[in-house]
């Protein structure tokens, strides 16, 4: 039982050793695997996040992957997002309003204060 633990001990130590002379031979390649898998690009490093909740299943490491990825969650270059206006089934007007009124709940006090402000500036007691 104790050869077996020694001989596994010896099998990862050269393994360690292995990959340990490796990264110092080839530094760059490192450096570039790395980056492929994080990219120091905001976008790309979102777009393989974004790629990764959309599918668990999304596997960084391959390159086919990581391109396609790439080509689904990044615009062209000058091509613009599509606005409200290009799509068809949206309200503007309720978009807007819902923008303007804000996060605060209807009934919250501070809203409602505010409400109180604003209503006697505009209509000043006779």
């Amino acid at each position: 039982m104790a050869l077996g633990r020694v001989v596994r001990r010896s099998v990862l130590l050269l393994a360690v050793a292995g990959a340990g002379g490796f990264v110092a031979m080839n530094p760059g390649v490192v450096k570039a695997f790395y980056e492929d898998l994080y990219p120091p690009d905001p976008a790309r490093r979102q777009a393989l996040d974004l790629c990764f909740m959309e599918d668990h299943k999304f596997n960084r490491l391959d390159a086919a992957a990581r391109d396609d990825c790439y080509r689904r969650m990044l615009l062209p270059l000058g091509e613009v997002a599509p606005t409200p206006r290009d799509q068809p089934n949206v309200n503007l007007v309720d978009l807007e309003r819902a923008a303007s009124q804000g996060t605060q709940p209807r009934n919250d006090i501070r809203r409602l204060e505010d409400n109180e402000k604003n209503h006697s500036a505009v209509h000043p007691p006779h």
